[in-house]
This record gives C-alpha cells, structure tokens and sequence, in this order.
C-alpha cells in the first residue's frame, strides 16, 4: 500500500465511518510500533483539511522492558509533528489471559485519556495479521457468525464491550448446557 493510499483510506474513515465534525479532537493510540507510527503520520497529515486536532496517548502494560524506550520514541515523532503526546502506565496481573486483560487495560487508559483531552473518538492501528489472529482464536473458542465478524471501522465503548461479552458467555453458557 502507498503512502497516498493509506492516507486517503484513512481520511474516508475519519470523515465517513467515524463521522468526526471539523474542530473534533481524535485520540490516536500509538505503540512505538510501525503500525500505530503510519497512522499517527497519516492523522497529523490530514488533521488541517479535516479539521482535527490529534492528540497521541501511549499505554504501557508494564509488560516488557522495552515498551518505556518506544513509547519514548513515539514522543519524540509525535513532538516532531506537533502533535501532544501523553502515557499512561497501567500494571496487568500475570495469570490466564494475559493478552486479553492488557487489551482491556489498555482500552480503558484510552478511554480515560481520550475523556480527559475531550476527544470525540480513538484510532488505532491494525493490520491483515492482527485480523487473522482474531478470527482463529475466536475459531479455537467455538464463536458463531457474529462472533468471527472481526476488528470493526467503529468498535462501541469499553463499557458496552464489557456488557456485549458478559452478554454472550451466558448465552454461551446457558446454551451449553442444553
């Protein structure tokens, strides 16, 4: 994909699928990593015709030793932008599920931050791997039709994920013991 393309798919999302007004503040989540980096160039590149005003939020899990060093570096890019640049250091206890516990984590420090800086949504970054990843393991959990549907453009608010998910497994559950 070029860098023109990435910035025209990213501008139609902004102003069509998350309906953000002009003058809207969007909170773009970066990692340090090549994914989350393309996408906050391409936000500060459309934030003047858009309108927007970006704020970057880093989120480290405490996880690995190296996630301080890049959240580091994507303040410095986000700085060489102009764009604010904020952390928020969340600690996930080890046990089962860790990686879904530091998403969960991590969502809702975005949340937080994106509330405290007034921002009307949050972007993050994915790509065609991390889609893959999420229809096997929800394959492996035994998930119908609705649950394969993967990463959408809008995803609902932390809260309502919490809701939607206790939802299903007493479905899940209640159907299992059928």
């Amino acid at each position: 994909m070029t860098a023109a393309s990435l910035v025209t798919l990213v501008g139609r999302a902004l102003a069509g699928e998350a309906s953000l007004p002009p003058r809207s503040t969007l909170l773009v989540a970066v990692s340090g990593g090549p994914d989350s980096m393309a996408l906050l160039d391409v936000t500060a590149r459309l934030a003047s015709k858009l309108e927007l005003t970006i704020v970057a939020h880093g989120v480290d899990h405490g996880l690995r030793a190296e996630a301080a060093q890049e959240l580091d570096l994507a303040a410095t890019h986000a700085k060489q932008l102009g764009v604010r640049f904020g952390r928020t250091r969340v600690d996930v206890e080890h046990g089962g599920n860790l990686q879904a516990r530091a998403r969960e984590a991590r969502y809702r420090a975005l949340a937080r931050a994106a509330s405290a800086v007034g921002a009307r949504a949050i972007a993050t970054a994915h790509h065609q791997d991390d889609r893959a990843e999420t229809v096997l393991l929800r394959l492996l959990r035994g998930a119908g039709a609705r649950g394969l549907a993967v990463l959408p453009p809008r995803a609902p608010s932390t809260s309502a994920r919490t809701r939607n998910r206790r939802g299903m497994q007493r479905r899940s559950s209640s159907s299992d013991r059928s």
